[in-house]
């Protein structure tokens, strides 16, 4: 494991909660939802998904998931005799394979493969996954172990052909020879350890007691380090060239993550944050140890390579970037992790958006992290911003666009849940610490200087929805790198794509909820909205993001 330098956290954090301006020009454009119907199509919530290619009419892959609302909140009984009941009941688990076409409106279904390990891990709610071409890879995730009847954070890694796969579904024919799956893993921070003991043992034997033993010390540690992270990078070269014989390796310690989100920069797919979650959930922390097992937020950045190696799918942990030991700002599950573009428009971010929960506090995190030069595992830099994000701290529907001319990016939040709320009498912000449903969609910009500002749409959404849904784009519609929507090319009323599912709740707290099997069609019309159609994401009685901390 890399040890990285953490000057960044303090040098944010001496900004964080600047004076933000309330003279704000709001988007040039609007976003609207027209609900369709698509026949037998499931609720499901904290799924993954894949997208066919124009030869199989861009068809969504649905995969994962539950088919219940939000989770009970459970806890022993008789004194701590009797396990809590389950809160993410097998029976509610999504075990079978969508397909959808949102333009006929048809939906196809399949079970999962009769495979133990490769059904149980594709029968998982909130995985990590990304669509690399004509592959969807499908990491992690919390369910039932049916060979051990056991709840875990699995820890394989799956391989989908997507076109394939779809059509078979839609043919009813059988598709397992389109799915691989491995949960053996090139270590190569564990190749970096192994060079830097001996080095630093070697090296640190060297210095003599007395003046100057210190400054050897440290002298010999800077040394060693340097060697550490030239044998991991090395391991990393070598997997990719398929040169693996003899390299570490671990059977999915790293990929235990449920919760967190992943995103793929150059060749390097990044894991980001998230939990492993082992055993029964409980509310009760007088079960823990106990039930649950163990529950342990990952607090990292991780970086991984796939691919195939002699028609075998084979994984490498290249690097993994830690939690900063003086801060909790990695302390995030259940957030929006998400790929975005720089100021430049073509240089590529992680953005790792909201999430939760603030260690012994019942709150979500505002400040957004990107990490800075993904391309490459060694040197890549995680950027806590000093914008605090007022909207949609948990995992919600999200929608990307890049504006060339202003050389803006910004990310819309279908509702989900949060920590401000937009008060339907006053049309204010209001606070609300213990993290409601809300129903307002709101939009994040991320300026061309490296501000942030904020806006939610006045006009709420259909309900108390967006939570662990999926923001689906459609494909006719121009995009950047990374599948980020054009905003300059549009000139008129545009279908951008589709929001489906998530959880669904009837009031902000305390009510109950399903999973959504809606469908809404997202349009987005550029050019000036009509007045108060946008409204700055900021209580204005306040002055500053700080006062609203405080």
């Amino acid at each position: 494991m890399m040890n990285m330098p953490w000057k960044w956290f303090a040098a944010a954090a001496a900004l964080a909660f600047a004076p933000v301006s309330f003279a704000q020009t709001p988007p040039q454009y609007t976003i609207d939802l027209n609900s369709i119907t698509v026949p037998s199509l499931p609720g499901l919530h904290s799924f993954v998904h894949a997208q066919g290619s124009p030869a199989v009419s861009s068809r969504w892959l649905l995969i994962g998931g539950r088919t219940n609302g939000l989770h009970e909140f459970t806890h022993s009984s008789d004194g701590g005799t009797v396990p809590p009941k389950n809160a993410f009941p097998p029976s509610q688990a999504n075990r079978t394979l969508w397909v959808v076409d949102p333009v006929t409106k048809q939906a196809w279904q399949a079970p999962l493969p009769s495979t133990p390990a490769i059904a149980d891990a594709l029968g998982t709610t909130n995985a990590s996954a990304v669509q690399d071409g004509n592959t969807l890879y499908v990491i992690g995730g919390y369910g039932l172990n049916s060979t051990t009847q056991q709840m875990t954070t699995f820890p394989a890694l799956t391989s989908i052909q997507v076109d394939q796969t779809i059509n078979a579904i839609v043919a009813g024919q059988p598709f397992t020879q389109y799915l691989q799956q491995t949960s053996t893993y090139y270590d190569c921070p564990a190749a970096g350890m192994a060079a830097y003991t001996p080095c630093f043992n070697t090296a640190s034997s060297k210095c003599k007691p007395g003046p100057g033993w210190a400054a050897c010390q440290q002298q010999a540690q800077t040394d060693c380090l340097e060697v550490q992270k030239k044998a991991t990078a090395a391991c990393g070269q070598a997997v990719q060239k398929g040169a693996v014989k003899g390299l570490p390796t671990d059977t999915g310690y790293y990929a235990k993550v449920a919760g967190g989100g992943m995103q793929k920069v150059g060749n390097v797919f990044w894991l980001v944050f998230g939990q492993d979650f082992e055993g029964l959930y409980s509310v009760n922390e007088g079960d823990y140890g106990k039930w649950p097992v163990s529950q342990v937020y990952t607090e990292r950045f991780t970086a991984m390579w796939f691919g195939m190696l002699q028609n075998k799918l084979t994984a490498a942990v290249l690097n993994v970037i830690p939690s900063d030991p003086n801060s909790n700002q990695f302390h995030r599950r259940d957030l929006n992790v998400l790929s975005v573009l720089d100021s430049d428009g073509t240089t590529p971010l992680v953005a790792a958006y909201g999430g939760v929960f603030v260690p012994g506090e019942n709150t979500g995190y505002q400040q957004p992290i990107y990490l800075k030069g993904g391309a490459n595992p060694m040197t890549a830099t995680p950027v806590l911003d000093p914008y605090a994000q007022m909207m949609s701290q948990y995992e919600c529907a999200t929608l990307r666009m890049f504006d060339a001319n202003a050389k803006a990016m910004t990310t819309a939040f279908f509702g989900g849940i949060s920590l401000y709320y937009l008060n339907p009498q006053t049309k204010k912000l209001s606070l609300d610490s213990g993290l409601p449903f809300i129903n307002t969609l709101s939009v994040l910009t991320r300026n061309a200087d490296g501000s942030h500002t904020e806006f939610v749409r006045s006009a709420p959404m259909a309900g108390y929805l967006g939570s662990n849904a999926l923001f689906i784009p459609n494909p006719t519609v121009a995009r950047t790198s990374g599948g980020i929507i054009a905003l300059n090319p549009l000139t008129q009323k545009t279908l951008a794509g589709w929001f489906y599912g998530g959880i669904q709740a009837n009031a902000p707290q305390n009510g109950t909820s399903t999973a959504s099997s809606a469908v809404y069609e997202v349009w987005l019309t550029p050019g000036s909205p009509p007045a108060n159609y946008w409204l700055p994401a900021v209580p204005p009685s306040l002055t500053s993001i700080k006062q609203v901390r405080e």
